[in-house]
């Protein structure tokens, strides 16, 4: 019986790779290529993830591709990321992807160690461990979301920490995003400390010894971010102001938060489904569950959406506005980006013991996974076979990046300047063109103001878009409100340094000169006058 165990085991993890493979495997089969969410990874970190591997590989002006110049090395948010060489090594697709399937290795492996401890079940703690390495989108920030298990593992268990231990602390701190998991240590030891206020306090130097080793060296490896916020020029961030929103809305958002609903008609919905289903199924299960963790780990759950929601509301939108920079800078979503630790914790104390909701739970658990394995294919396999001939995939490398059609405009445009209009400026990017515009996390706030100058008269004709970039910014976007009378200053771009214009509309002005009259691309090139 024992001989057998092992290869029981390995039979049960192999079933849950295969499942996580699922992900890879299943658009390979129909798109014929593999699929991701483009919202901050292909329309931002890919990018910039290039720039960055073409900076090491000795491109010294590499960042000079970016808004018109004024983005230096340092105001990326990886650049000193030691996971960010593997775009030194390998082209920036496999590159991705290389790191996306390590990610998730890390959190199923993370999370298995975790699962194990609490739930003695093999089955469970391996589909516990599935799951949440397929909740995990956004493997471009690196490993923190994907360790933050086997922290609490450690954290839980360890009364005194071996030599692996410090590596694992060190390696996966240096490989962690300081914006993204600035509380991902102060949340695991909350927690920590009302579920299991025993394990908490034998072990408080050793908890205080792992956090602090991995957040020192997150920071590390995040000093250039540090640097530009307390040190730098004025950065785009220092003018983020939010607006307020009634109690109404903000109890409208704690539900839609905590249970992930999303009602929208775009690729948004098909990410937030799964989460949805498991989160329904957790939520309720556990309030029927009568153990005492499972009480504590729903309060800690609700109350993190609770913090979350009340921060739009008008006083807390005042004191933050009003607050020192790095506060007011701060997004504090964040939080709630790493409440999916909650949800795994809750899975595996529900299903420690059989109770009436079990066989339910395990079903919502089931769906959640399975989706999670189809959701980023479904919008693009829809689009493929019912909708549109032909039609561009924005879900893929090819789809997204438009390599062959962009090819053409880049003989002619060389070595100069483009914005683009209805089209993401971080295409030409990846395509090596030269840009006045892009999505970026720091930038000079005297940049912001000399772009502004470009589409003021756009956003004086649309308050939400005026609200959009002057509180916000992060997209510097030539934004329109009518393809048919577009109201960019083209003049003023020609200042900035533009000599082009990438159009997903046709432009009838003086201004332009229709460019690359036989190209095969369904955009238009234009060159300012």
């Amino acid at each position: 019986m024992k001989s057998l165990l092992p290869n029981n085991k390995s039979k049960i993890h192999l079933f849950f790779l295969i499942i996580l493979s699922l992900n890879y495997l299943i658009p390979l089969l129909t798109i014929g290529n593999l699929t991701l969410f483009y919202n901050d990874n292909l329309d931002s970190f890919v990018v910039y993830n290039k720039i960055i591997g073409k900076f090491y590989n000795g491109e010294k002006e590499a960042f000079d591709i970016f808004l018109a110049g004024n983005i230096e090395f340092y105001y990326s948010r990886f650049i000193f990321k030691p996971f960010i060489f593997i775009y030194k090594i390998f082209d920036t697709e496999l590159a991705y992807w290389t790191t996306d399937i390590t990610v998730r290795l890390v959190a199923y492996i993370s999370t298995y160690l975790l699962a194990k401890k609490i739930n003695n079940n093999f089955f469970v703690a391996s589909l516990v461990a599935c799951i949440y390495a397929s909740m995990l989108y956004y493997t471009t920030f690196g490993f923190g979301a994907a360790i933050a298990p086997y922290l609490y593992y450690l954290a839980s268990t360890k009364s005194r920490l071996s030599l692996k231990h410090y590596f694992v602390l060190i390696f996966f701190g240096l490989n962690s995003d300081l914006v993204a998991d600035l509380f991902l240590g102060p949340i695991l030891v909350l927690i920590l400390a009302i579920v299991d206020f025993n394990s908490f306090k034998k072990n408080i130097f050793t908890i205080f010894k792992i956090f602090s080793i991995f957040t020192f060296f997150a920071f590390l490896t995040s000093s250039n971010l540090i640097y530009l916020s307390m040190f730098g020029e004025e950065m785009h961030r220092i003018e983020f102001a939010n607006s307020s929103v009634s109690i109404l809305e903000s109890v409208k958002f704690f539900f839609s938060s905590l249970f992930h609903l999303n009602f929208s008609k775009t690729w948004s919905f098909f990410r937030d489904l799964p989460l949805a289903i498991l989160s329904f199924g957790i939520v309720f299960s556990a309030f029927s569950s009568k153990n005492k963790k499972v009480k504590k780990l729903l309060v800690i759950l609700l109350s993190v959406y609770f913090l979350w929601s009340l921060e739009n509301l008008e006083l807390f939108i005042n004191l933050k506005n009003n607050s020192f920079s790095l506060i007011k800078m701060y997004n504090f979503g964040w939080i709630a980006f790493h409440a999916k630790i909650i949800l795994v914790l809750l899975l595996l104390y529900l299903l420690k013991k059989k109770e009436w909701f079990t066989k339910y739970l395990i079903l919502f658990s089931f769906t959640s996974l399975l989706i999670l394995q189809v959701d980023t294919t479904i919008v693009p396999l829809i689009k493929k076979n019912y909708l549109y001939e032909n039609n561009q995939n924005n879900f893929t490398f090819d789809g997204y990046y438009n390599v062959k059609n962009y090819k053409e405009f880049s003989k002619i445009i060389e070595n100069k300047r483009t914005i683009s209009i209805g089209v993401d400026p971080m295409v030409a990017v990846y395509n090596n063109i030269k840009v006045l515009d892009g999505y970026h996390t720091f930038y000079p706030l005297e940049y912001k103001n000399k772009f502004r100058q470009i589409i003021s008269r756009e956003l004086e004709n649309n308050n939400f878009l005026k609200n959009y970039y002057d509180n916000w910014g992060s997209r510097v976007y030539s934004f329109i409100n009518n393809p048919n009378d577009i109201l960019i200053n083209f003049d003023k771009a020609k200042i900035v340094g533009a000599e082009y214009v990438i159009s997903k509309y046709e432009i009838l002005t003086p201004k332009l000169k229709r460019e690359c009259l036989k190209c095969v691309s369904n955009l238009y090139l234009y060159k300012i006058n």
